[in-house]
């Protein structure tokens, strides 16, 4: 008699627990997806006799995790990834190849810390903006209108 009350529950508890575990494996995905927006872009245009600007911003992700491969603009033909490091009590700027993009962060590009260096910069006089490809390994190109200031 016993047997025969539990046999349904167990089928019940089962059958919700086979359907759970299928919904954290498939039908949960949307949490590994990268959802990135980039907020505060802005560039420091190069200083008098100089041709070298820094491109600063902030990466919103509310996704999973991503990477930032490389940057692009038609201002420059040579842009790096830059990050700066503490060595033997000296701050030193130093080029990486990619940056993690951790998921459910913000990831800040900002003066002594991550940023874009745009080399032999040719921006026109009178430019307010200019337009900046962030290219990610999961989410593609993200296109950006960086201010000057």
């Amino acid at each position: 008699m016993i047997r025969k009350i539990l046999v349904f529950p167990l089928i019940f508890f089962f059958l919700l627990l086979g359907l759970a575990t299928l919904y954290l494996v498939t039908g949960n995905s949307d949490k590994n997806t990268p959802n990135l927006s980039i907020e505060n872009a802005r560039l420091r245009l190069p200083a008098p006799g100089q041709t070298t600007a820094a491109a600063f911003f902030d990466i919103i992700n509310v996704g999973g995790a991503d990477e930032l491969l490389s940057a692009t603009s038609p201002v420059s033909e040579n842009i790096e990834i830059h990050t700066h490091l503490h060595e033997d009590g000296v701050l030193k700027m130093r080029k990486v190849e990619t940056v993690k993009i951790q998921a459910f962060e913000t990831t800040a590009f900002k003066s002594g810390g991550k940023h874009i260096m745009l080399f032999d910069v040719n921006i026109p006089d009178g430019t307010k903006s200019i337009p900046l490809v962030l290219t990610f390994a999961r989410t593609g190109d993200k296109r950006v209108l960086v201010i000057i200031n």
